[in-house]
């Protein structure tokens, strides 16, 4: 954790982490970890104990909450749905919990949103970004560039538009949530080369010390 004014403080320090690969609240401001090394996890900041919430799972890629509901994927593909009335932890396969019954995302080394009206958009390694509908539970592709390799994703500040992250090409690219229509954002041409395998990603309207807004 890094405060505004520099300080950094290790989360949980007895907790011997693998290598986290996702990081995001819950509505209760408890840290939730996708960790590379099988678990999801959740952490109580105010007293730093982590609770196992799901075990046994292959390189968990990311973890979200959406009404009292934690989603995650792990780098199979599968998208996984925990429950408040779910026995924790839940272990592998754990069946019953995939939200949805096959592959949304093939070889997922990549991330996912939710977005407020309740769409989950989820990215792959082979350049697919695809649409899960929670009240439906619809699949449906939105993006589709083989060699992109897709990581990141975030949301812009209105909602309207996804950004992803190509991490091979060293690109950034835009979705209109409207249109699917896709375009890139910024690429090493522009960025002076700063690109070097862009991963996560977030998208803030707050001028932060040190950049600019654009």
């Amino acid at each position: 954790r890094v405060q505004a004014n520099g300080t950094v403080t290790k989360i949980a320090p007895a907790y011997n982490f693998s290598n986290p690969n996702a990081l995001s609240f819950d509505s209760n401001n408890r840290l939730l970890v996708a960790e590379a090394g099988n678990s999801i996890l959740r952490i109580d900041l105010n007293t730093n104990n982590v609770e196992t919430l799901a075990t046994g799972f292959g390189i968990p890629q990311a973890v979200l909450e959406y009404n009292n509901n934690i989603y995650f994927t792990d780098n199979q593909g599968y998208l996984y749905r925990i429950q408040p009335s779910d026995i924790l932890p839940i272990t592998f396969p754990a069946i019953s919990n995939r939200y949805i019954s096959y592959l949304i995302v093939g070889g997922s080394q990549g991330g996912m949103v939710i977005h407020p009206n309740g769409n989950i958009y989820a990215s792959d390694y082979n350049g697919n970004v695809v649409m899960v509908s929670i009240n439906t539970k619809t699949v449906t592709v939105i993006f589709n560039y083989p060699g992109f390799q897709t990581r990141g994703l975030a949301l812009s500040p209105d909602k309207m538009t996804l950004i992803v992250t190509g991490y091979n090409s060293n690109e950034i690219a835009e979705i209109d949530l409207l249109s699917n229509y896709a375009s890139i954002l910024t690429n090493n041409s522009v960025a002076s080369n700063k690109l070097a395998g862009p991963f996560g990603i977030v998208v803030s309207n707050i001028n932060f010390p040190n950049f600019i807004k654009p």
